[in-house]
């Protein structure tokens, strides 16, 4: 088996390649496409947006309060 990595857009119900470099097949061949598409930022917006929705304004601030204590990243000897 051959393996070739090729990026392509899907348009009309078709893949279409995006790159224009030649590909090892032939008319009609038959192949084994393995789908890996990129989340959007938005999407990853949309998520965080939905967990901070379902707390409360206490448990955000717990939250945010972990998130931003750095205390625990460094050794105490580096912190002043």
């Amino acid at each position: 088996m051959t393996v070739q990595r090729v990026t392509a857009v899907f348009e009309n119900g078709v893949f279409r390649p995006i790159d224009h470099a030649p590909l090892a097949i032939t008319e009609g061949q038959q192949v084994r496409l393995v789908i890996e598409t990129d989340s959007p930022v938005p999407d990853m917006l949309a998520l965080v947006g939905a967990v901070y929705a379902a707390l409360s304004p206490q448990e955000v601030a717990d939250l945010e309060e972990i998130i931003f204590d750095r205390s625990q990243f460094f050794d105490s000897r580096d912190t002043p």
